[in-house]
């Protein structure tokens, strides 16, 4: 796969890209291209590192058995929204999250693993592909998440150096969304706070799941959460472990929530413990693991 130059403050190429892409309007490819190389400012619904694009020209994606249509991008690492409302560039400057993930040791047991370093506004390489190719995995199957579309690698950009010393390009993971507003979850928790357009579509999506005619936000969130529920359960069926819960990483989309933010995951047989057994029985893991998987993404 050549380099794709982005015009604008910053270049990039394409490390990945899914054969859905290819059903992208030019006009959206342009316009997504543009905000990647800061040619057009990013549009950032929430203070992160995840920008949001509204397509021109929607289109439908194939969804398990069925198909879904995406009406808008995410843009994760194309920068920073501060808590000031502030406009970063990417950076590699570390930043350090104080959040805990589910991790098993080496005995089998769960235990709490922290986040690893970040890049201040920005995204690994190496993290980017763990979550399109998660996300890939999961799509094939149903609308569990996102839909990954493309990777991106800034150029001219110098790399994010974790604690072991190892070097990362910094990227854009490029997901679609099947839905036409940036809301997600944590907006319906805190749906008081919300902006009146924000508490519109809300009501929509909570109607369209209960069925009820009059917006109960209780029982928006027993749906929210019996749906989150669901789609873990389907997560984890698809050989998955580790996806962080906040109501922040939960989109808000037609068949329900769907997942988002997955650069966490971890496949169930890179485990310690089907590791040791796997040396125990003199016999190889499966192909089917993170590690063939992120490679498989990166050869597409």
């Amino acid at each position: 796969m050549g380099p794709r130059a982005t015009e604008g403050q910053l270049q990039a190429e394409v490390i990945c890209a899914a054969s859905l892409s290819q059903r992208m309007h030019p006009d959206d490819l342009e316009l997504m291209e543009q905000v990647i190389a800061w040619g057009l400012m990013p549009e950032f619904p929430e203070i992160g590192r995840s920008a949001w694009v509204k397509l021109i020209h929607p289109f439908e994606a194939p969804c398990g058995q069925g198909t879904q249509v995406i009406r808008s991008l995410k843009l994760k690492g194309v920068g920073l929204r501060d808590h000031r409302g502030g406009m970063h560039y990417p950076s590699n400057t570390v930043y350090r999250r104080p959040d805990a993930h589910l991790g098993i040791d080496e005995d089998g047991v769960f235990c709490e693993v922290w986040s690893a370093p970040a890049p201040m506004g920005a995204l690994a390489l190496n993290r980017a592909i763990v979550e399109y190719t998660t996300a890939r995995e999961l799509c094939a199957v149903g609308p569990i998440s996102e839909v990954p579309l493309f990777v991106y690698r800034y150029t001219k950009l110098e790399g994010f150096r974790d604690d072991s010393g190892s070097v990362s390009d910094l990227a854009v993971l490029v997901a679609g969304l099947p839905t036409d507003s940036p809301v997600r979850a944590d907006n319906l928790v805190h749906y008081a706070k919300q902006s009146p357009s924000v508490q519109a579509a809300l009501r929509g999506w909570a109607r369209a799941q209960t069925g009820d005619g009059e917006f109960d936000w209780a029982g928006a969130q027993l749906a929210l959460w019996g749906d989150y529920g669901k789609r873990l359960r389907e997560f984890h069926g698809c050989g998955f472990y580790r996806h962080n819960a906040h109501a922040s990483n939960l989109g808000l989309g037609a068949h329900g929530i769907f997942l988002v933010d997955l650069d966490s995951t971890r496949y169930k047989l890179d485990c310690p413990p089907a590791r040791e057994r796997s040396k125990r029985c003199g016999m190889p893991l499966p192909a089917y693991s993170m590690s063939s998987l992120t490679r498989s993404a990166r050869a597409s």
